[in-house]
């Protein structure tokens, strides 16, 4: 009898010395991140199309005419690119886990852009080699815990959200939208749970529907009321939960959605007793530091990391003050993760005549979010109560930036600058983001213009002394921004935040970028006397990336009419 109890109190202890390993409930730092993997899809290259195929049997015909599109992107076609290449596979595998490591391995990680296939995705088995996995590869960075965002049958999207986790969870109901019927953007939300002794915590990962297109934002604003709502019923269930909101949410933290679902930058009220707001983490960094993505020249903050007040207790699960951070914004990781153009060095693929291919160079349109929590033991004698900050932040109405962020860059100097005349085998690669320069002397004659692509951007052909041919193409920095070219030395921060109401991203400013680089440095006619600039990817190809027209940085001659009256500076 006496042994029988004691081989109980044994198993027993195993049992809890093994569950308390499993949820991780050691007392200490914790860091819990997002990160947008800009698509990755599964190795399977029918897996979406045939279960879609599927689905659109079940329909009848008049059900089918709603249907918009198919959810297979064909930039992972299984036809129309290589994306299930091994290697490619591998590349992208490769830079996820560099990417992740540079975080500083979160214990809970939120990914977006996931392949659904109609909720039979095999993306943490697609191989990394041979009897390697993604999951494999994780589970080496200590990941146990896989879950992939479940979507309703009856509306198959293209991409999905995972959670990977060091620590014991969970999946519980989606949020199931129902603000759009047949759409391949309009994702449900993905809710996961990890349960403490005497508390809960309640992930959310989301991807909201794409700013592109009409109606959109009120299908945002949808989102998330039906968030909020889902909130304050665990909330009401369970007063011990956390709440912890994640990912893609494709609004900055000054629009419509955030301020609905009252995500506010106030830490004032998450001071005060329980109560309805949030707070949103950027809020902990400085106007200029609020980005991770950016758009036609200007950055912004799309994905987030949302807290419930509860996560401002001193003790239990509590969010760190202040460590809220975005990886690759500077330092050494800003030259791995920006691009020549100062944006995310976005995964790189090369279209042509229908067909995609990917380089494996490249990582996000995103950059990762990083913030640190802590879990610390109460005092059996003390109440439970809020932290102590002093000043903290109470922005209750948030506002856009008093100016635009533009991108930033490094301008190049010609004394500094690799000389591209004296090119012999090196390889371009090996001069990414660096400086070059090129100058054609006056008794020679000047580089030809060449056109390539679909939009027949120009590009030049340079002959090492072993005959070989380096093409390198011209484009502008920030070529999508239709603002006046801030780079320019002529150009003011006065005259970005002074503009007449006419110019817009459909009315470019004759003085910006991409005036210039749409209607001058794109079709037949021209040829290049100098160039300065830094050498960098733009849509799977290589470019001198030039900083202003100006002559230090660009002299072009034999221009034709029609490029010569483009873009006037003094119109």
């Amino acid at each position: 009898m006496k042994l029988t109890i004691s081989i109980k109190i044994i198993l027993f202890s195993l049992c809890l010395f093994f569950e308390i390993k499993a949820y991780s409930l050691a007392y200490g730092t914790y860091k819990i991140g997002s990160y947008n993997l800009e698509n990755f899809w599964d190795y399977d290259p029918k897996n979406t199309t045939e279960n879609w195929e599927k689905f659109t049997k079940t329909l009848s015909k008049d059900e089918q005419k709603k249907l918009k599109r198919s959810p297979q992107y064909r930039d992972y076609s299984g036809f129309k690119s290589n994306w299930h290449n091994p290697e490619i596979l591998k590349q992208k595998i490769s830079r996820v886990v560099e990417a992740i490591k540079a975080m500083g391995i979160p214990d809970i990680l939120a990914l977006q852009e996931i392949e659904s296939a109609s909720n039979e995705s095999v993306v943490f088995q697609t191989p990394f080699s041979e009897g390697v996995t993604f999951e494999d590869k994780l589970k080496d960075l200590g990941y146990q815990y896989f879950l992939l965002g479940a979507q309703e049958e009856n509306n198959p999207v293209s991409v999905t959200t995972a959670i990977i986790s060091k620590i014991k969870m969970k999946s519980l109901e989606p949020i199931i939208l129902e603000s759009s019927q047949y759409s391949t953007s309009a994702r449900d939300l993905q809710v996961a749970e990890i349960t403490l002794p005497e508390e809960r915590i309640l992930l959310i990962n989301n991807h909201w529907k794409s700013k592109q297109g009409k109606g959109n934002e009120k299908v945002r604003i949808e989102i998330a009321k039906q968030l909020k709502k889902r909130i304050e019923i665990e909330k009401q269930n369970d007063k011990l939960t956390h709440i912890v909101i994640l990912g893609d949410l494709n609004s900055t933290f000054y629009e419509k959605p955030l301020l609905e679902m009252k995500a506010l930058g106030s830490k004032k009220k998450m001071l005060g007793q329980s109560n309805e707001f949030l707070y949103n983490l950027w809020f902990d960094l400085e106007v200029e530091d609020r980005w991770e993505h950016s758009y036609d020249g200007t950055r912004g903050t799309l994905s987030h990391i949302v807290l419930s007040d509860s996560l401002f207790n001193q003790y239990g699960f509590h969010y760190i003050n202040h460590s809220f951070q975005v990886l690759g914004q500077k330092n050494l990781e800003a030259k791995k993760f920006l691009d020549a153009d100062g944006k995310p060095f976005r995964w790189q693929i090369k279209k042509q005549n229908g067909y995609s291919q990917h380089l494996g160079i490249g990582y996000s349109d995103h950059l990762p979010i990083i913030a640190s929590f802590s879990y610390k033991a109460k005092p059996s004698n003390v109440t439970q109560k809020k932290q102590t900050i002093d000043n903290p932040i109470d922005i209750i109405n948030p506002r856009p930036p008093k100016k635009p962020l533009l991108n930033k860059i490094t301008p190049c100097l010609w004394k500094d600058a690799f000389d591209l005349l004296e090119f012999k085998n090196i390889k371009v690669k090996t001069l990414l983001k660096k400086c070059v320069k090129l100058e054609v002397l006056k008794d020679q004659k000047p580089i030809v213009l060449k056109t390539r692509g679909p939009y027949q951007s120009n590009y030049i052909e340079i002959l090492s002394q072993e005959q070989k041919v380096l093409d390198l193409g011209l484009i502008m920095h920030n070529s999508y921004d239709w603002r006046p070219n801030i780079y320019d030395s002529r150009i003011s921060e006065f005259d970005i935040l002074s503009l007449p109401g006419q110019y817009s991203n459909r009315n470019w400013h004759p003085r910006s970028n991409k005036c210039f680089n749409r209607r001058v440095l794109q079709k037949t006619g021209g040829k290049l006397r100098k160039i300065l600039g830094r050498i960098g990817y733009q849509s799977g190809q290589i470019f001198i990336h030039i900083q202003s027209r100006e002559s230090k940085y660009l002299i072009l001659e034999d221009l034709p009419p029609n490029k010569l009256k483009s873009c006037p500076w003094n119109s």
